[in-house]
C-alpha cells in the first residue's frame, strides 16, 4: 500500500474524527457572541451544512479507484451518498441521547442536504471527466 493511500484514508478517518467530536461536544452560547441567523437561515444549520459538506468528496479522494468503470463509479458515488446519510443520521442520534445537546430533524435535513450537494459535485466532476478525459484524474 502506497505513502499516498495511507494518507488519504487518515485525512478521511480524521475528518470523521472531528465531525463526531463537533456533532458531541457540548457548547456553552452565552458564551460565544455570535448571530442567530444569516441571510435568513439558522447558523447552527450553515454550520450543520458546513461540516458535512466535504464528506463525500473526501471520502471518494480515500477510497476511488482510477482504473473502475464509469458505471462503477456512479454506483460507488450512491454509496457514498447513503454512508453520509448514514453518518450524518448517527451524529443526530447521538446527540438525542447526550443529556447536554439536542438533535434536531432539521439539523439531520442540513446534513442530509450538504451531503446530497457534496455527492451532486462528485457526480458534475464524473460527468465531466467522462465527457472529455478518457484516461487518468
Amino acid at each position: 500500500m502506497s505513502k499516498r493511500v495511507i494518507y488519504r484514508w487518515a485525512l478521511f478517518f480524521t475528518y470523521v474524527t472531528a465531525v463526531f467530536l463537533l456533532m458531541l461536544i457540548t457548547f456553552n452560547p452565552s458564551e460565544v457572541n455570535i448571530p442567530g441567523y444569516l441571510f435568513g437561515i439558522e447558523i447552527d444549520k450553515l454550520v450543520h451544512f458546513a461540516i458535512f459538506l466535504p464528506y463525500t468528496a473526501l471520502a471518494w479522494f480515500a477510497f476511488s479507484l482510477k482504473d473502475d468503470s464509469f458505471k462503477r463509479q456512479m454506483l460507488f458515488l450512491v454509496t457514498l451518498f447513503f454512508s453520509g446519510v448514514t453518518l450524518a443520521s448517527i451524529t443526530e442520534t447521538a446527540q438525542l441521547l447526550n443529556p447536554a445537546r439536542n438533535g434536531d430533524i432539521r439539523d439531520l435535513a442540513a446534513d442530509i442536504i450538504s451531503v446530497a450537494t457534496g455527492t451532486l459535485f462528485i457526480f458534475v466532476y464524473l460527468i465531466l471527466k467522462n465527457r472529455f478525459c478518457k484516461k487518468g484524474y
